[in-house]
């Protein structure tokens, strides 16, 4: 089954979502290590790199959210953690040579972009399934909002099972 959301950023509001995109702060972190979440390499992040450096993508009432966890070189592909109403999904795509995002860019500078999310592990709470992959590309457009500069004209996420 294959799996589309599109986001036409033209319109589309950051507070047009449950999802913001923020700086992580103390409350964050306590959060954060509920968790128990480790880098894309399995180790342990310092508090001290989360509260300077991290950034996640959170719904209102802090019951999910987004956080990269890093890779995204030529061999390793970008990885994820989405927390869904406490269930731990991970998140995968590129790698392998493969980036797992697509560009269509236009002559004024903006730009279409996609991302083909790869893997997607949720067999716990696969009876889900729509509803948490509804919520991920949610998140994934909060956070793409942030960085678009009104560049992106339509965001999309893709998925195939």
């Amino acid at each position: 089954m294959r799996y589309r959301f599109d986001f036409n950023f033209k319109n589309y509001q950051c507070n047009d979502s449950v999802f913001k995109y923020k700086k992580m702060d103390n409350e964050d972190l306590l959060l954060f290590r509920h968790y128990k979440i480790k880098d894309w390499d399995d180790k342990e992040i310092s508090d001290e790199v989360i509260l300077k450096y991290s950034h996640w993508v959170i719904s209102d009432n802090n019951d999910m959210f987004l956080k990269a966890l890093g890779g995204g070189a030529f061999e390793i592909p970008h990885m994820y953690i989405f927390i869904w109403h406490g269930e731990k999904i991970h998140i995968e795509y590129g790698g392998g040579g493969e980036d797992g995002v697509v560009f269509h860019k236009y002559d004024d500078g903006t730009y279409d972009m996609e991302i083909i999310l790869q893997r997607v592990y949720m067999n716990h709470v696969l009876q889900y399934k729509d509803d948490i992959l509804k919520n991920i590309a949610e998140a994934f457009a909060a956070e793409k909002i942030h960085f678009s500069f009104n560049k992106i004209r339509k965001f999309s996420i893709i998925y195939s099972t």
